[in-house]
């Protein structure tokens, strides 16, 4: 039987599955950012990787669509356990320079040099089963410079995009604080080159009608988290909007 495909997971996670603290933003801050901080020590990371990998074979996922820490040592270390194992992996670093503890911030000139190394050492490697991923957490953690560079390097390229959408509502509030020269959280990734058909975005919870016909146009894809949506209360994607137009729709586990 083929392997399952996981569209959207996040390896830093591994070791805080279940951890209620909270809905999206709070979670992040209470739960999920301490531990990911962690992942700046290699020797963490490379026992962390040993784990998902080991889980992902244990449920019969062949393929994922992953994300790593902020650390580029984290996401050398996942591309070589995926390799290891001959599992299918698209993985980005996740880029984050705001909204985050200092432990977790890496600023943009740096992130994307590290982006440009990764891709040269394992984006199609592995007879093309590893892939770099450009992968923004959301917009709440990269300035305007850093989505633009993060744009630019998925042209260059022709790399996959992945990253969140509309999955809170405090977390559109925030988004539409943060960039008040746009008209909605689906403009923010319009605006900087982020949108086409290698986009993956994730959750897609609270979209209008607008901004799913816009997803449809750019030919983006969806990865529906029920699991996740439920869990941290962010609420139940129509999962008709999307495919009642066509949208590539994957399921992902979300892990954490």
């Amino acid at each position: 039987v083929p392997g399952f495909v996981d569209a959207h997971v996040h390896f830093p996670q591994t070791r805080i599955l279940g951890s209620a603290s909270g809905p999206l933003l709070p979670w992040l801050e209470r739960s999920v950012f301490p531990e990911e901080a962690r992942f700046a020590e290699a020797r963490y990371a490379a026992a962390v990787a040993w784990e998902f990998c080991e889980q992902l074979v244990r449920h019969g996922t062949t393929c994922a669509a992953i994300y790593s820490s902020s650390h580029p040592i984290a996401a050398e270390l996942l591309f070589a356990e995926l390799e290891r194992r001959g599992l299918r992996g698209t993985v980005g670093l996740t880029l984050m320079d705001r909204g985050a503890p200092p432990g977790l911030l890496l600023a943009a000139e740096p992130a994307l040099a590290a982006c440009e190394a990764l891709v040269e050492r394992w984006h199609g490697r592995d007879d093309g089963r590893l892939r770099f991923c450009v992968t923004p957490r959301f917009a709440l953690s990269c300035t305007p410079a850093l989505l633009r560079g993060a744009g630019a390097l998925a042209e260059r390229h022709a790399l996959p995009v992945q990253t969140h959408l509309a999955e809170n509502h405090d977390e559109i509030s925030a988004t539409a604080r943060a960039f008040p020269g746009t008209a909605d959280y689906l403009e923010v990734y319009e605006a900087h080159g982020l949108c086409g058909p290698r986009s993956l975005f994730a959750h897609c919870i609270h979209l209008s009608e607008g901004a799913w016909d816009r997803v449809a146009g750019h030919g983006a894809a969806v990865a529906h988290c029920p699991d996740s949506n439920f869990f941290l209360g962010s609420g139940c994607m129509p999962l008709c909007a999307p495919t009642s137009r066509g949208v590539r729709v994957g399921l992902g586990t979300d892990v954490g």
